[in-house]
């Protein structure tokens, strides 16, 4: 029997959802690419661009390299359970 892999995809949605789940929604609980990356299981390559696409749409702020979500982002991440 062929064993079947899955893999998440990983998109803007997947990527605010899981900042969201990992608790980075406030400066103090903000977290680095490295960090986010780590903690995401996802290379630093592939999620940078990502990162950098939802705070340009204003779903993520910045601070010193820190990344947390914002309200707009929160709101979109809750949306995905609707």
């Amino acid at each position: 029997m062929k064993r079947i892999q899955s893999k998440m995809e990983v998109n803007e949605d997947t990527v605010l959802f899981m900042v969201v789940a990992i608790g980075a929604i406030t400066l103090d609980k903000a977290k680095s690419i490295d960090e986010l990356s780590t903690v995401l299981s996802i290379g630093k390559n592939e999620l940078s661009p990502i990162i950098e696409k939802l705070y340009q749409q204003g779903y993520l702020s910045r601070n010193n390299d820190l990344y947390y979500v914002t309200q707009s982002g929160l709101l979109r991440a809750m949306s995905l359970f609707s």
